[in-house]
């Protein structure tokens, strides 16, 4: 049996709660950014590269300054998102939920 190879380290900044071209942030992450809010892309990336699974998380800390909906609703709404992403990607995308533990989003 040939073995998997999972990247398990990603980030997925989904467009239903984020700005598509938010101001202000640094330059790395501007330059990334529309790899970062493109999960289908992603995952050609990592298919070109041999990776079979791609493990991504939107940690709420990163994205509360560029959210398009309520810090209230940016937990719920993120993990939703990040949801239905997976649905479109026939198992090779998994999603670790996000919490709002200290209540900041």
């Amino acid at each position: 049996m040939p073995s998997e190879i999972i990247d398990f380290h990603g980030h997925f900044f989904p467009l239903e709660v984020v700005q598509r071209r938010p101001d202000g942030l640094m330059p790395a992450l501007a330059s990334a950014w529309p790899l970062l809010t493109d999960a289908a892309a992603q995952l050609e990336l990592a298919a070109a590269a041999g990776t079979d699974f791609k493990v991504v998380n939107a940690p709420l800390s990163s994205i509360a300054s560029v959210a398009s909906v309520a810090a209230t609703d940016l937990p719920a709404r993120t993990n939703d998102a990040l949801a239905a992403e997976v649905q479109r990607h026939d198992g090779r995308l998994i999603a670790l939920a996000s919490v709002d533990e200290i209540g900041r989003a």
